[in-house]
């Protein structure tokens, strides 16, 4: 969907983005500076040196329960956005959403598997289920475009995911080269295989010419004798 979700919606970018959130370090969380042998106020912050081909998240979707001692699902609805942006060391990264792994059940102990995942060259999303594989016209129904013009109150409303825990993203300059290279690999095979085809048929046509030239050598001789 092009939709931007409700401000209410549990989004993957503000999840990301409050993970990533510089965390003060003051009061009885002083930081210990090795160099000044004492604590002192800090800010701890986490970024990518060298950012990641494959950007793989997964959802904290199972929790330990303390009051039962077992583990839980949490079905929180996510939102996933098509393009998530990754803070780096020099600016932010693009990173396309390219499969979802759904967990289908209400327990960590059981349920079932499906998957969507999206053909990189052609950019169409497929509904893996088994041995069923469906074509998902739109993609994801959990899924929206940051960028769409859906407007800012949600528009139709896309719904997040109760189900969706284990997503990858890839990051767009190395998916562009990968499909690149995916199509000059496959024209190449191509043209390759019609140069083999027709190298192929050329040698049946020289071989069928040649015994035929046989065939009429060995007549011409017996009508001689």
């Amino acid at each position: 969907g092009t939709a931007r979700p409700a401000a209410s919606d549990v989004d993957v970018q503000r999840c990301l983005d409050s993970y990533l959130q510089p965390e003060a370090l003051a009061g009885d969380c002083q930081y210990h500076c090795s160099n000044c042998n004492k604590k002192c106020d800090a800010v701890r912050e986490m970024v990518c040196s060298r950012n990641p081909p494959i950007f793989n998240i997964q959802l904290a979707r199972y929790v330990f329960d303390k009051e039962t001692f077992s583990k839980r699902k949490l079905s929180d609805r996510v939102l996933l956005p098509r393009t998530l942006l990754l803070p780096s060391l020099g600016s932010d990264v693009t990173y396309l959403l390219c499969a979802v792994q759904n967990h289908l059940g209400t327990t960590p102990h059981g349920g079932h598997y499906v998957a969507e995942v999206m053909d990189w060259t052609t950019g169409v999303w497929w509904e893996c289920n088994d041995e069923s594989v469906t074509r998902m016209p739109d993609g994801p129904s959990a899924s929206y475009d940051p960028d769409g013009d859906g407007g800012e109150d949600g528009g139709a409303g896309v719904r997040g995911s109760s189900d969706a825990y284990n997503l990858f993203y890839v990051e767009r300059g190395y998916l562009a080269r990968q499909v690149r290279a995916s199509l000059e690999g496959d024209a190449a095979s191509l043209y390759g295989g019609v140069l083999a085809d027709i190298d192929s048929r050329r040698d049946e046509r020289y071989e069928a010419e040649r015994d035929s030239r046989r065939k009429s050598t060995e007549v011409a001789r017996r009508t001689d004798y």
